[in-house]
């Protein structure tokens, strides 16, 4: 089990160093990058508060507030009083994010193409099979 954990923990790191430098010529991290795709997304996700973004991206709450507010300070995002729960903000993305994530668009995808370059499609979805049974592992109390 131990070189099982080695690897993914390998696995993990070169998929978030591919990213981090895509995306370091746009002036933000990997993790902000993570945080700006799923707001880019959240029309399939119904993802667009803070805690929202935390579960899906399986981040802490402290982790995931300290992103948004750069992020914010930063110019890229907005919180808006959601009209539904007045002690609740929803984020969206600015203009300049949304530029950015067009001319980035590419960016996870091709990190996917190079990440499972001779996978058949057969393995690719076993493999998500088997890597959302580890996380529903660990998320189980």
């Amino acid at each position: 089990m131990e070189d099982t954990m080695k690897l993914l923990q390998t696995a993990a790191k070169a998929l978030k160093c591919e990213i981090r430098v895509r995306v370091s010529g746009a002036g933000i991290t990997q993790a902000q990058w993570s945080v700006l795709n799923e707001l880019k997304c959240a029309g399939r996700h119904g993802t667009n508060t803070a805690a929202e973004i935390a579960q899906a991206l399986h981040m802490d709450k402290p982790t995931i507030s300290g992103v948004i507010k750069r992020l914010e300070k930063s110019g890229w995002i907005n919180s808006v009083r959601d009209p539904k729960d007045a002690r609740s903000k929803r984020l969206e993305l600015t203009s300049k994010a949304v530029k950015t994530m067009k001319n980035s668009a590419c960016c996870g995808k091709d990190t996917a193409q190079k990440a499972f370059k001779g996978f058949s499609v057969a393995e690719s979805e076993r493999l998500k099979i088997y890597l959302n049974r580890i996380i529903n592992n660990m998320e189980d109390k």
